[in-house]
Parts: structure tokens; sequence; C-alpha cells
């Protein structure tokens, strides 16, 4: 008889009953209340070597190069507090680590709390962080990242870091989330279009949820299709910022997309055009039902590459 050693693994189940997350045998499990439509119902990512440890409230999952977390907290009422709670314990856990992807699954994300959308408060809470740790200069740290809605009451965030710098990156059809206007709320969106980075042994890419905006302004609003067609759109514009092209064949197989997809019943009109547009490349798409950051907004596409070797 041979025994194997186990490669730490952080595993992401979709459509759960409840959010959790727990350690298991080396490696994370993840369960997110986040109907399922189609594609997978898991992601993994492996980490050879890793160590998995419990610090800050967060679950670690951490190499030589890369350092993976998820957590989870309560969140009813007001999310100011605890999204900055949350956020605080983040930035503590990956101290003297870069962030690189941010994922926030935000309860009840559309809702209004005493005249402030869930959203907003979540920014204020995550901005609030931000700024304890980084002060004025707090725009250069921020990720990539996404927020969409989750069922339940948990309030989740998963993030990626790593050793060396990432590179940030903005869609110049956009104004960087972090420099929106008053009206999207008392503190901007903390986060960047994409990044970027090269850790030994690890090449990495993430593009933020990217969704039908055009400068500030949500577009193409009541036509999904319309909106479809710009997300795709500013997509390839952050491809062609990154020389890699999140919508074609890299020669490597390593993109991961997931859509996120406000009304479940729109997801015939919406898979049949993504065949269309993009032909075999859309046939490993995630399709999760979610509430999208804007209420206006039907749905929102993230994509992530990560290059072993």
């Amino acid at each position: 008889m041979s025994l194997h050693p186990v490669t730490p693994t952080l595993v992401c189940h979709y459509g759960a009953p409840a959010s959790s997350a727990e350690l298991r045998d080396g490696s994370i499990a993840l369960h997110l209340q986040l109907p399922h439509l189609a594609g997978s119902r898991r992601e993994s990512l492996h980490l050879p070597g890793a160590a998995t440890v419990q610090r800050h409230g967060f679950l670690l999952m951490q190499s030589g190069e890369l350092l993976l977390g998820v957590a989870m907290t309560e969140a009813t009422g007001n999310l100011e507090p605890a999204s900055a709670r949350l956020y605080r314990q983040l930035l503590q856990a990956s101290h003297g680590w870069h962030l690189y992807r941010v994922w926030n699954y935000v309860p009840g994300i559309n809702r209004e709390e005493h005249g402030l959308e869930c959203y907003r408060r979540f920014n204020v809470g995550r901005w609030q962080a931000f700024e304890s740790v980084y002060g004025r200069h707090l725009r250069s740290y921020l990720p990539a990242a996404s927020a969409v809605g989750i069922h339940g009451n948990r309030l989740v965030v998963a993030f990626v870091a790593g050793r060396q710098p990432a590179r940030y990156l903005e869609n110049p059809d956009q104004i960087p989330a972090y420099h929106y206007p008053d009206a999207y709320g008392p503190r901007s969106p903390g986060f960047s279009r994409a990044a970027m980075a090269d850790c030994a042994g690890f090449d990495l890419a993430f593009i933020s949820g990217t969704a039908s905006i055009r400068g500030h302004a949500s577009v193409r609003v009541g036509d999904v299709l319309g909106q479809l067609e710009v997300t795709l759109d500013n997509l390839a514009i952050m491809g062609r910022q990154m020389g890699i092209d999140p919508l074609g064949d890299d020669g490597h197989g390593q993109w991961h997309l997931k859509c996120y997809l406000r009304h479940s019943d729109q997801l015939e009109q919406v898979r049949t055009r993504m065949i269309e547009r993009l032909g075999h490349a859309a046939e490993d798409f995630i399709y999760l039902q979610a509430d999208i950051c804007r209420r206006e907004l039907d749905l929102e596409i993230e994509a992530s590459r990560l290059v072993v070797g």
C-alpha cells in the first residue's frame, strides 16, 4: 500500500442551504448560500505544500508565495460595523502580503436600512477599514473585487494575496470605482477593476465583477442582452489592458468565468447569446443567481486566471 500526500485545496461549493466554512483534512471547504443555475457546482484552488491555519477570524491557506483566506460574520441591520470589523480582520490576516482579489457576498445587498442601501453601508465599512491601515494612500492598495448578494444573514469574504506586489489596472471607459461621485454613497466602492501578479511558480490575473457601466453610469437598463454586450466589451477592454484575452483561448485554458444573474428566468437567453458570441469558450461558464450591487442591473461577470508552473 502506498500513501499519497493530500494537496491543500480551497474548495468553494455553490447552492448550499447555508453559508459556512471549515477546515477539513488540511483543506478549506467554503459553502455559499448562492443558488446555482448552470455549470460546475464547485471551484477548487490547489496550493501544493500549503499549511492551513485559523488566525484573526479567518481560515487561511498559506504557501511560500500565496495566501488564501475566507471568513464570515452575522450581518443583520446596519452593515457598516460588520463590514468594517471583517475587513480590519482581513487586513490583519494579510499583513505583510499584497492583496490581489477579494470576493464579497453581501446579504440583502439592495435592501435599504434607515435610508441607505446595504451595499452602500458595506462600502462605508470597507473604506473605513482600509483608511485605518493605509490612510489617505488607501487607493494604491485596493485589490480587484466584486460584491453580489447572498441568501441568509452572513456577510462572506474570501481573498487571494501574495508576496509580490500586484499591478492594478483600470478600464479607460469607466471612472475608477474609488473616484465615484457622492451620488453612489457616502464612501466610494473600494476596489480596482483588475489585478495581475507574478509570484514564484504562479501567474495570476483577476478581473473584478464587471457589469454594464460606462463612465460611472449604468447603461442598457431593462435590456439584459444589451447589458451582456456592454459587459463582454468591458471584459475585452480589460483583457487588452492586461495583454491576455479572458474571452478566448490563451493557450493555457486557465480562465475561469462566472456570470451572476439577478433573474434566474433569464438564464437561457443569456447562455444562448454567450455561446453565439464566444463559442466553446462559453461552455465552462458558471452561472449563479445573485442580486447585483446596482439594483438597476441584471447581470455581472468576473474572470480569474491562475497558471501554476
